[in-house]
């Protein structure tokens, strides 16, 4: 396995390889992973790793463009400097700063395939740089080459390139495609384009293998217990708000709420869990006259989060309004998914929405619709608060991760088979 973002990684692309790697071993796969020493990475989280250093073997090797000397300093300006530093390289290198660990990691990861009996090379992205590290290293070996998306590459339009860069990069995982023995994409949207786009240049099965939640969270959600310190509708949201991904439809139907019916001003109330501040909304929340309503929470540590769950009524899903992000599900879908807690989701057309659909774990409303968000919530008060209604979820087994594990593990055994 390829991976990077790796532990001590914080990010969340790097969760999807590590929840396949706590139960890979029970379907008779064993991991070595190889990782860049000292990577750059958004957030950290050193703890990380002891979820998996029984269950695999990792490897770590250096990379160009890791600033490292900034690292040793050991002070916030030098940190910001190398991040900084290396978004640049990002931006600037096709098809990502990654690129500068190909030489290093490619030799690194021959020596392990030869060493190790390794039947199959698994890399996922983004960064695509990883891709190109496997198909490189699939014409070195002839290993079973397994390409994961967590992100469409060339087809997604939040992927922006001049010409010239664009023209290369399709070139590049064209040519990653070609060598790939498996194509793994985590929506069924995703994955109908590309099997349309590459199907006639590759060999490769093209499958949808969703992001999951850990089971091993639901012992810090109990489904059935209701802990309130007040007598009232509770909504909850954690995330963070930035881009097209923002509240103010959501503050607007609150404030719709409680002009039509003032009654509900003290039985209402909307629990913020994330990153942003405050500042940030006061003056929309002061001028629609919902500061009562509205309580801001620092960001908490993911069981705590999934523990205070227990008291909504509702959990509130919000997504971007970019026509790019039709194809994607959010990663907080599934974890709320695991508390079989009713969802309100304001997304438009696409995966997010087909998969709330199928699962019936909530209701959708118009992002840019307040009139419709507001009726939505209310709806939401009189079935789930007032009448007591429960969730009938459908499929939700299928999203765990023992279970996307054991569908990887099938379609790993198939590739390895026809050797």
């Amino acid at each position: 396995m390829i991976l990077w973002p790796f532990p001590p990684s914080g990010e969340v692309g790097c969760h999807r390889s590590l929840r396949f790697i706590k139960h890979i071993n029970k379907f008779g796969w064993y991991p070595h992973v190889l990782a860049p020493i000292d990577g750059i990475y958004g957030s950290y989280n050193d703890s990380l790793i002891s979820e998996v250093e029984n269950k695999c073997t990792v490897y770590r090797t250096k990379y160009f463009f890791s600033f490292h000397f900034l690292r040793s300093m050991d002070n916030p300006l030098a940190s910001k400097i190398r991040n900084s530093s290396f978004k640049v390289c990002n931006r600037l290198l096709i098809p990502d700063g990654v690129i500068g660990w190909l030489p290093f990691a490619l030799k690194k990861a021959h020596e392990i395939v030869k060493e190790n009996e390794i039947e199959a090379i698994y890399v996922t992205g983004n960064p695509f740089s990883c891709f190109l590290i496997g198909a490189f290293l699939k014409k070195k070996t002839n290993r079973k080459l397994v390409l994961d998306y967590r992100d469409p590459w060339n087809i997604n339009p939040l992927n922006k390139r001049g010409v010239i860069g664009s023209l290369l990069e399709r070139k590049l995982e064209r040519f990653a495609v070609s060598l790939a023995d498996l194509i793994i994409l985590n929506t069924r949207r995703s994955c109908i384009q590309y099997k349309e786009q590459f199907s006639h240049s590759t060999d490769a099965a093209f499958i949808t293998i969703e992001n999951a939640y850990d089971e091993e969270l639901e012992d810090f959600f109990v489904s059935d217990e209701r802990v309130k310190e007040e007598d009232v509708f509770t909504i909850f949201y954690a995330g963070n708000f930035y881009g097209s991904r923002n509240p103010e439809k959501f503050f607007e139907a609150l404030h719709l709420i409680i002009k039509r019916m003032p009654a509900l001003k003290n039985k209402i109330q909307f629990h913020y869990f994330g990153l942003n501040k405050e500042s940030q909304f006061h003056n929309q929340i002061h001028s629609l006259g919902i500061h009562e309503v509205v309580r801001f929470h620092a960001s908490v540590p993911i069981r705590k989060l999934i523990s205070s769950y227990r008291i909504a009524d509702i959990l509130l899903l919000i997504n971007h309004l970019d026509e790019g992000n039709s194809l994607f599900i959010p990663q907080k879908f599934f974890e709320y998914l695991m508390t079989e807690k009713p969802i309100l989701c304001l997304s438009k057309e696409g995966a997010l929405k087909d998969i709330v659909h199928e699962t019936r774990s909530g209701t959708c409303a118009d992002p840019e619709n307040a009139e419709e968000i507001a009726q939505k919530i209310i709806d939401c008060y009189n079935k789930y608060y007032i009448n007591k209604e429960k969730l009938k979820i459908v499929g939700k087994q299928n999203y765990s991760s023992l279970e996307q594990t054991k569908r990887l593990c099938y379609y790993l055994d198939s590739i390895a088979l026809n050797q």
